[in-house]
């Protein structure tokens, strides 16, 4: 071993390896994997996109060394993606990506901590809400006290209308709106989490919304849009958790309602495979089976009636 390695090595197992670097030896060794085929670019993107919300997060530092990273860095930044609006399901695969690290670091002698030990990372899917169409053209045809408020709406609109995730919808640039040859415009960009593509084919009224900012949608921050759709649904009266990624279920389950095929709505969405997108269908079937409940009760005779 040459002196070069011999003081990496030290470094490493002194624990003064910095978690940036860890991250980028662990990249670098499922690059070769990439490259030799024997890892998917979908996975290597997710292990990319799980290290890059942890550093951006603010809760460690680039220069942060391994050793100083405990089981409350990885509690904060569960809570911070839970405050986004992640679903669970997707904060498991952060964390999942984001154990890998450690456990790579501790096989191959670069670490001994792991502050994974004792934590279970919590797989289970959550229920997922929509709007229906009744609660949506609520929102639309309502007078709000603010003009604050209402690009809110607009904003929250588009993406009933397109299904885009905030984070998608925030990086569109007036080019990425493209017509075919008959006029018909649509969205085609690849989605920041996944790096997956999506189609959108505008609905009129998505269009018209674009057209009303001329194609600069009025963005803020996904903190304080969530906290303005929470108001917007106070005053319309849903009762319902408002944020943004229920106008993205809503826009899924619309599509679905309109027995558009599971693989359209999965190029809409960004989905890699329609087994995401089966997700959604299940979403309606219980809605369905839970508004058959809420008829059968209101039609079942009161016990004063019998």
């Amino acid at each position: 071993m040459d002196a070069l390695k011999l003081f990496i090595k030290s470094g490493y197992t002194s624990q003064g390896i910095t978690f940036q670097t860890l991250t980028e030896e662990f990249l670098k060794s499922i690059r070769l994997k990439l490259k030799a085929g024997a890892m998917t670019p979908r996975r290597y993107r997710k292990y990319e996109v799980s290290i890059g919300h942890f550093l951006e997060q603010g809760i460690v530092k680039p220069d942060t060394l391994v050793a100083e990273i405990k089981n409350q860095h990885i509690l904060a930044f569960k809570h911070k993606m839970m405050s986004n609006n992640y679903e669970s399901v997707t904060i498991a695969g952060f964390l999942q990506c984001l154990k890998s690290v450690f456990l790579f670091g501790m096989r191959n002698d670069l670490t001994k901590n792991n502050p994974f030990i004792g934590y279970k990372i919590d797989k289970r899917a959550k229920d997922v809400l929509f709007l229906t169409e009744e609660e949506v053209q609520r929102i639309k045809d309502k007078e709000l006290p603010t003009f604050r408020l209402e690009r809110v709406r607009d904003l929250f609109l588009f993406q009933c209308y397109t299904a885009l995730s905030y984070c998608d919808m925030a990086v569109l640039e007036p080019i990425d709106f493209q017509s075919n040859d008959e006029g018909i415009q649509y969205l085609r960009k690849r989605r920041k989490k996944t790096g997956v593509e999506f189609f959108v084919v505008l609905l009129p009224e998505a269009l018209d919304i674009a057209k009303k900012y001329d194609y600069h949608l009025p963005l803020i921050s996904n903190e304080r849009y969530n906290s303005y759709l929470k108001e917007i649904g106070t005053i319309c009266e849903i009762d319902k958790p408002m944020h943004s990624h229920i106008g993205r279920h809503t826009a899924a389950t619309y599509l679905l309602n309109r027995s558009v095929p599971m693989e359209m709505v999965a190029k809409t969405l960004g989905h890699s495979t329609t087994k995401q997108t089966r997700h959604y269908a299940k979403l309606l079937d219980k809605s369905v089976f839970e508004e058959f409940k809420k008829i059968m009760a209101r039609q079942s005779p009161s016990e004063d009636e019998m």
